[in-house]
């Protein structure tokens, strides 16, 4: 008998996690309305865009590239790039981009800290108080640094998620079955925000 319970309490929770627990959300946040007070764009404050990069010599260039062709005002933003003793070109790739691009500022660290300490570290030699925390191989769309930023005009908000698209989808592999994971996630996010103002995390490739 008790076996039986925790085995239907078992079934119970799995549904409520992947059937009832979004439905809810779609009945109660039907009609919410997003934030509503929003920076406009000749008010934008200052960002800093944070990258931890071990080994990225694949992905960094092109990650750069992406953020300086954003629309946001070049005079408003910086890209902070930390190398955690990448044994590849990364460095180099970073140095060179740096030395021609002003809003793009290197540290080069010798010895292994970990993501989580380098981000800390390029944290603290942060210029401004918004943060934008990205992995070197999530690529920015010309407004993903406006669409994030503009929200913190409206002073309850802390914490702005990504909506992330994959275009790297593979006939092989799992690709389709992570992309509807993740097109799922962030619905449920989103409907988490406008119903109660808060969600359970961010997608962490790139949150503000």
């Amino acid at each position: 008998m008790i076996i039986a319970v925790i085995f239907w309490i078992s079934v119970l929770l799995i549904f409520h996690t992947y059937l009832f627990y979004p439905l809810l959300l779609q009945i109660l946040s039907t009609g919410k309305k997003e934030n509503q007070i929003v920076y406009t764009d000749d008010e934008l404050p200052g960002v800093s865009i944070i990258i931890s990069a071990f080994n990225e010599e694949a992905v960094i260039g092109e990650k750069i590239e992406t953020v300086l062709r954003s629309d946001y005002p070049a005079d408003k933003f910086e890209l902070i790039i930390g190398s955690d003793a990448s044994t590849d070109k990364t460095a180099q790739i970073v140095n060179a981009c740096a030395l021609k691009h002003e809003p793009v500022r290197f540290f080069d660290y010798q010895e292994r800290k970990g993501k989580g300490n380098v981000v800390n570290a390029l944290v603290g030699n942060a210029r401004f108080q918004i943060l934008v925390l990205t992995d070197a191989n999530v690529m920015f769309d010309t407004h993903t640094l406006k669409y994030l930023v503009r929200h913190f005009k409206n002073e309850k908000i802390g914490l702005v998620d990504s909506n992330m698209i994959n275009k790297g989808l593979k006939k092989e592999g799992i690709s389709y079955q992570e992309k509807a994971y993740i097109s799922r996630e962030v619905k449920i996010k989103n409907m988490e925000g406008r119903l109660w103002g808060a969600m359970m995390g961010p997608f962490g490739g790139c949150y503000a």
